[in-house]
């Protein structure tokens, strides 16, 4: 089928199958285990395996057995399938059952049991690094931290959100800045000052311009004109020149002087911003730096978190006065995309609880691995810039597909190999979903369950020898189970479970007979009855709505074969081709 399939796969000690015989269990020291078939309280089996009622069941209806509406085999099937929640994460399993809604819905039902028991693993808590060469971190954390965290941190931006602004606004910070401006304004001013006081005493000076400061001769406290200076004599001019060139070397310092007190203003000013914005920081954040003092990875996000709040502060600033100086909404802080760097998401939400069951939408990457929302360039990528899919939704929990769905779409087993190889998911970019943003993925540590029958399992190692040999099978239900005197019990408990469950009125013990003959077909010397229990409970359906059309309030022999033979003439008309044109028409 795919040009990428080479051989079948080998047999592997993976495979698991169920005993044929769904009531005579083998216990595991090999030894032959009781039946646990639910029995009669006051009588032997109602019918014998060739389908005729005994003489013991006269009188007996389905009222006289304990119900019990579940499928054959249910009990073999949950052993079974109970090595899927002691199984690592990223295990691959393929069930295999009959194609029935009973079945599938025992097969199901068994899953949501499996999960349940496995134990919530690490959540995923996407992160920005503060880092431009890696602007995402994962955190591994477990699933309540994870979501305390992510919550915590919120918190804390909508605090800083309102104390930062006030504490850049409070009078001690404005007088901490105005000395701050005045120590520099003074120091360039001082100096300048002196510097002309000299210069004036020896007739050189120091003028302000439009263009910044110039040394000129003085002479009676005016400049002296430039053709004045060239008619003095040579070696008075040499003098003035000499004087000029040293007070232009003293400026020049005192100029450099200030550029050297701006950067010290500068550096000054930012402590000082730092030192106040760390004091609402360190608040906001003390109780997320406790919660998580003793997870390391955490600790040391939180930490650089911390430092590039402080290093920003002007963010909330900035909102602030953008604001009026109000208090902005919650809602209005949670959207705002110049904080969405400092979110935390957690990709796995299931894992707050306890793993469950998962179906992707569709197949297609975008589905399964999520969705990256790759930013223009320029523009740094935030946590929520990835969506997750349904395998790093799942946290460590089942992920069930249909097994045809599977081998049907040509790049879907492929991409989930890989990822379960791996442990890790390439999101889709959201532009181009068939591209994979660079240095992007999630880790995953889901359970992979394909479902189908064992045609569809053939169907699958076909498609994919060398993939299948990683996958382990489980043959939940046969189709057909020996009939036996067990079995016999056990049917008419599940008739007895039908009829509880339907509000039915009670069935005597030869229609149950008649029914399982019509179930019952012969292979060799062995009488096989059919798992199917969807045949069954429609034909006592129908039999007891015929019943009761008789006004009898125990449905026969009589009222079953009528009903069985109204299901073949529905069947027989299903198969005629304008039947079936007409029965696919919306």
């Amino acid at each position: 089928m795919f040009n990428f399939f080479q051989r079948t796969p080998k047999a592997s000690p993976a495979i698991l199958v169920v005993p044929d015989d769904a009531d005579q269990r083998t216990a595991d020291d090999g030894s032959a285990a009781t039946a646990t078939a639910p029995t009669p309280s006051n009588s032997p089996p109602v019918v014998s395996a060739n389908g005729h009622a005994t003489s013991q069941a006269a009188g007996k209806t389905s009222a006289d057995y304990t119900p019990d509406a579940s499928i054959f085999g249910l009990a073999d099937a949950r052993r079974a399938m109970a090595l899927i929640a002691s199984a690592k994460p990223r295990a691959l399993f393929f069930i295999a059952a009959p194609r029935t809604a009973g079945h599938a819905a025992a097969v199901r039902a068994l899953l949501a049991e499996q999960a349940a028991k496995i134990p919530p693993g690490d959540a995923v808590a996407v992160v920005s690094s503060f880092d431009d060469r890696r602007p995402l971190s994962i955190l591994r954390l477990p699933g309540p931290e994870a979501n305390a965290l992510a919550a915590g941190i919120a918190d804390a931006i909508e605090m800083l959100s309102v104390t930062i602004p006030a504490a850049f606004d409070s009078d001690s910070y404005k007088v901490a800045r105005l000395a701050l401006d005045e120590e520099l304004r003074s120091g360039h001013d001082n100096a300048i000052d002196a510097l002309k006081r000299r210069a004036s005493a020896q007739n050189i000076g120091l003028l302000r311009t439009p263009l910044g400061y110039a040394i000129a001769p003085m002479h009676e406290g005016r400049v002296v004109a430039p053709d004045v200076f060239k008619a003095l004599p040579e070696g008075l001019k040499a003098g003035v020149e000499a004087k000029l060139s040293a007070f232009e070397a003293e400026l020049s310092g005192v100029l450099d002087n200030r550029t050297l007190l701006q950067q010290d203003y500068r550096t000054r000013l930012r402590d000082l911003d730092e030192e106040v914005a760390s004091l609402a920081v360190r608040a906001s954040l003390a109780a997320v730096t406790k919660a998580i003092a003793a997870r390391e990875a955490a600790a040391a996000w939180v930490d650089a978190l911390s430092a590039d709040l402080v290093r920003n502060a002007a963010l909330f600033v900035t909102a602030a006065r953008r604001a009026g100086g109000g208090a902005r909404a919650p809602v209005e802080i949670a959207h705002d995309p110049a904080l969405a760097r400092y979110r935390v998401q957690v990709m796995n939400l299931q894992q707050s609880s306890s793993p469950s069951i998962d179906d992707p939408d569709s197949l297609e990457r975008a589905s399964l691995c999520g969705v990256a929302h790759v930013p223009p360039p320029g523009v740094p990528l935030t946590p929520f810039s990835l969506v997750p899919g349904v395998l790093s939704r799942a946290g460590g929990g089942l992920v069930v597909m249909d097994a045809r769905d599977v081998v049907a779409d040509f790049g879907a087993w492929p991409l989930l190999n890989q990822v379960f190889k791996s442990g890790a998911a390439q999101p889709a970019d959201a532009a181009s979903p068939i591209a994979r943003p660079a240095g992007m993925s999630v880790p995953v540590d889901a359970r992979l369950i394909l479902t189908g029958d064992l045609d569809d399992y053939r169907a699958f190692c076909a498609a994919d020898p060398e993939g299948a040999r990683a996958v382990r099978l489980i043959e939940a239900f046969d189709a057909t189970i020996p009939m036996t005197p067990d079995v016999e019990r056990a049917f008419a408990s599940l008739i007895a479970g039908i009829v509880a469950e339907e509000g039915l009125q009670p069935v005597d013990g030869a229609a149950i007979a008649v029914l399982m003959h019509d179930r019952t077909t012969t292979a060799g010397a062995a009488s096989l009855l059919s798992t199917d229990c969807d045949i069954i409970r429609d034909s006592l359906i129908l039999a007891n709505h015929h019943a009761r059309s008789q006004a009898r309030v125990v449905t026969s022999a009589g009222d079953i074969i009528s009903a069985l033979k109204r299901r073949a003439r529905q069947d027989e008309q299903m198969a005629l081709p304008g039947r079936k044109a007409e029965s696919a028409a919306p």
